[in-house]
């Protein structure tokens, strides 16, 4: 047995390398589109706003500086694709980090289920008490965990629909502004 420990030691420390270098990877790629989605909306900013300043000089008046550039989206068009992007970049970190905790959980519950079931067979007689005591905490802990994982599923599921809700709001908002501003030019 002693001789096994250290190879388990190796074994278990290589695991949690690997699952600690996965959830970094995706953490960081998660980092890099955000970042991403940030300078492409800086980008498409400076854009619409040159665009403005184009217009605005090129004879159309101080009122071009506020009215949006033929072909670009509105401010609240591009305020809901920007939060619909961030937040599907965020959910999809999100399942994937889930995805591999859930992963991570499931091949330590058999490790520790592996454990119980060895020292039942070379248990003292009457540990079969213990042994079923043990048994009955991995299933309510595989319960708990099976509740908290739906739980936080229908938690995003909500915020999404959430956000598509929002999100239309203010594009229905936006489109009925120009014509209650058109009357004041």
């Amino acid at each position: 047995m002693t001789s096994l420990f250290p190879e388990q030691f190796a074994d278990a420390q290589k695991a949690n390398v690997d699952a600690t270098y996965r959830f970094a990877t995706e953490v960081f790629g998660t980092f890099e589109k955000l970042v991403k989605l940030n300078l492409q909306t800086m980008k498409t900013s400076l854009d619409v706003q040159a665009a403005r300043w184009q217009s605005a000089l090129s004879g159309n008046g101080a009122q071009a500086l506020f009215d949006a550039p033929q072909g670009a989206q509105t401010l609240a068009e591009r305020v809901a694709a920007y939060n619909r992007q961030v937040f599907d970049i965020l959910m999809n970190a999100q399942a994937e980090l889930a995805q591999l905790a859930g992963a991570q959980y499931e091949r330590q519950a058999r490790k520790v289920q592996t454990g119980v079931d060895q020292a039942a067979k070379s248990g003292p007689v009457g540990s079969e008490a213990a042994v079923a005591a043990l048994n009955s905490m991995i299933h309510a802990t595989n319960s708990w965990y099976d509740s908290l994982y739906k739980t936080a599923r229908q938690a995003v599921e909500t915020a999404e629909s959430n956000m598509n809700v929002v999100a239309e709001a203010a594009k229905r908002t936006q489109s009925g502004t120009p014509h209650a501003t058109s009357g004041r030019k």
